[in-house]
């Protein structure tokens, strides 16, 4: 396997006035972990002197007439995901693409997910010879199995091999992600971390006394959710106590 296949410079960025399309049927304001990755990404990318142009489906509570949203953004016609209200499904849009990379041309486009709008970018991306790579950010053909349709793992992976193995490279979050997915077939994968926010992941954040609140001493693991019920209370679980409250 060839790990340096994706050429970093057209993403990361080791040069300025890049022009990077990202094709996405997930972003802000959505909360999900492909939508706030993506959009760190866009920031990042946008410090380093890169431009970025985004195509995603509308968002019908937040893309009001008024709406303000991101420079350069192309809205695409979708329907809810089912199961997933949060989620959009973007119908195919090769023909906006075509029309807004005609006028300012991409120098590569990425796309994060694999639907029918994602293989509509990957299709105009190939009509005007401009690099298409693509983010691997969900693994779908082994999360099936926990919604009890583990009989969609094969289907799932054949497909979601055959999407990134038609772009020209994917990025993939770790290296035993990157490993697994070789062993699987796919192709021309390179890592691209994820990395933390120092300034929002601190030690100096840490509260002793808030800490003692939940019965936790200095050197105790203690993790924290957002429990999913109505109204909305944390819970967190301590390994001195081994229990869980709210």
């Amino acid at each position: 396997m060839n790990n340096t296949a994706l050429p970093a410079k057209q993403l990361a960025g080791a040069r300025e006035g890049l022009l990077i399309a990202i094709v996405t049927e997930t972003y802000p304001p959505e909360i999900n972990g492909v939508a706030f990755t993506l959009a760190q990404l866009v920031r990042g990318m946008r410090a380093r002197g890169h431009a970025v142009s985004l195509v995603r489906p509308h968002q019908p509570t937040a893309d009001g007439p008024r709406s303000t949203r991101e420079e350069e953004t192309t809205l695409v016609a979708s329907v809810p995901l089912p199961g997933y209200k949060g989620l959009r499904i973007g119908f195919p849009a090769g023909a906006a693409m075509r029309a807004a990379w005609s006028c300012r041309r991409p120098d590569a486009v990425y796309v994060a997910t694999e639907g029918p709008l994602g293989w509509s970018a990957v299709r105009a991306g190939r009509a005007f010879g401009i690099p298409v790579y693509s983010g691997f950010h969900t693994n779908f053909h082994r999360y099936v199995r926990h919604y009890r349709a583990g009989w969609l793992r094969r289907p799932a992976e054949v497909y979601l091999r055959r999407f990134h193995n038609a772009t020209d490279g994917t990025l993939v979050s770790t290296t035993r992600l990157r490993d697994e997915l070789a062993a699987d077939g796919f192709t021309r994968l390179s890592v691209l971390g994820r990395g933390v926010d120092r300034h929002r992941f601190d030690p100096a954040r840490r509260s002793a006394a808030l800490r003692a609140t939940w019965g936790a001493s200095e050197n105790d693991l203690v993790v924290l959710c957002r429990a999913s019920r109505a109204g909305g209370t944390s819970s967190w679980w301590s390994s001195r106590t081994g229990r869980c409250s709210e």
